[in-house]
C-alpha cells in the first residue's frame, strides 16, 4: 500500500488543526506551567551539595519527567480528537491523570528502560576512569570555581583510556537507544486507540507496526528540526504552535501505516500546503 508523503501528512495536519489550535495551545501551556512550578519547588529545597539534596533532585527529575509523559498521552489524544472531528477543551491535557494513568506510567518506565539501559556502561565506565578528583571538579564547575578541561588534561593515561571507551559504549549505546525508541514511538497512540490493550502487547504491537517504518519516522522528526531551531529566535514562543503541528503529524504517520483514514473533516475554507 503507497504510503503518504511527508508533504501530504503535514498539509493533513495543518489543514485539520485550523481553528483547533485555541484548546491545543492553552493545554500545553497548562502543563508546561505545572511542570515549572513542581520544577522550581523542589529546586528551592535542594540548593546544597549534600547527598540528602542530590536524592531530593533525583526524585524531583523522576517526578517531573512522569508528569510531563502523562501530558504528552494527554496532548496526543487531544490531537486524535481534532483529526476524529471532535471538540477540545484545554482541561483535556489531564486526561491521562484520569484515565487508568497507571497504564501510560508503566508504558513509560518500560520505554525508559529500552532507551536508557544502552548508555549506561559507557557513564559507568567514564566515571571510574575520570575518578573521583575529575567528577568532583566537574561538580565545582557548576558553581563556576574550576576549569575542567585542565582538570581533564591531567588524567592519567589509563584513566584517559578508559574515558574515550565510555565515550565509544555512550555512542554505541546511543544508537541502540534511537533504535528502540522508534520501535515504541507508537505505544502511547496504540494504548489511546484500544482501551483495552495491555501495556507488553502495545510494546509488541508497536514493534511489529514500525518495522520497515522506523528510518522514514527518523527522517520525519529530522524533517522538524529546522522549525526547532527557528523557534530560538521566538524565545520558544513558536513550539507552541509548532508542537500541536508535530504531534498532529506523527498521529497521522501512525494512522497511515495502519490504513486508517481520519473520520473529522478537513477545513475547506482554508487549505494549507506545507512543503517543510
Amino acid at each position: 500500500m503507497k504510503r503518504k508523503t511527508f508533504t501530504e501528512l503535514k498539509t493533513q495536519a495543518l489543514n485539520s488543526l485550523h481553528l483547533n489550535y485555541g484548546p491545543l495551545i492553552l493545554g500545553w501551556v497548562i502543563s508546561l506551567a505545572i511542570s515549572f512550578i513542581v520544577s522550581t519547588a523542589f529546586d528551592s529545597v535542594s540548593t546544597s551539595t549534600s547527598m540528602s539534596s542530590t536524592i531530593t533532585y533525583q526524585i524531583a527529575q523522576l517526578i517531573i519527567t512522569i508528569l510531563m509523559s502523562l501530558f504528552n498521552v494527554s496532548f496526543l489524544m487531544m490531537c486524535l480528537k481534532v483529526l476524529k472531528g471532535e471538540k477540545n477543551v484545554a482541561t483535556d491535557i489531564f486526561y491521562a491523570f484520569r484515565n487508568t494513568p497507571d497504564r501510560y506510567i508503566g508504558s513509560y518506565i518500560i520505554y525508559l528502560i529500552f532507551t536508557m539501559l544502552p548508555v549506561i556502561p559507557g557513564e559507568i565506565l567514564i566515571m571510574h576512569g575520570a575518578g573521583s578528583e575529575f567528577i568532583e571538579a566537574a561538580e565545582q564547575l557548576a558553581y563556576e570555581t574550576t576549569d575542567i578541561y585542565s582538570t581533564a588534561a591531567t588524567l592519567p593515561l589509563h584513566s584517559a583510556t578508559e574515558v574515550m571507551w565510555g565515550f565509544v559504549l555512550i555512542i554505541v549505546g546511543g544508537i541502540v537507544s534511537i533504535y528502540f525508541s522508534l520501535c515504541f514511538a507508537a505505544v502511547n497512540y496504540l494504548l489511546l486507540e484500544d482501551k483495552g490493550l495491555k501495556v507488553v502487547d502495545a510494546f509488541k504491537a508497536s514493534r511489529a507496526m514500525m518495522k520497515g517504518n522506523k528510518f522514514r519516522l527518523l527522517l520525519l522528526y529530522i524533517s522538524f528540526v529546522g522549525w526547532f531551531i527557528l523557534s530560538i529566535f521566538t524565545l520558544g514562543l513558536l513550539t507552541l504552535w509548532i508542537t500541536p503541528y508535530m504531534t498532529t503529524t506523527l498521529a497521522l504517520f501512525y494512522m497511515d501505516i495502519q490504513g486508517i483514514a481520519p473520520s473529522g473533516k478537513e477545513n475547506e475554507d482554508h487549505t494549507f500546503d506545507a512543503t517543510v
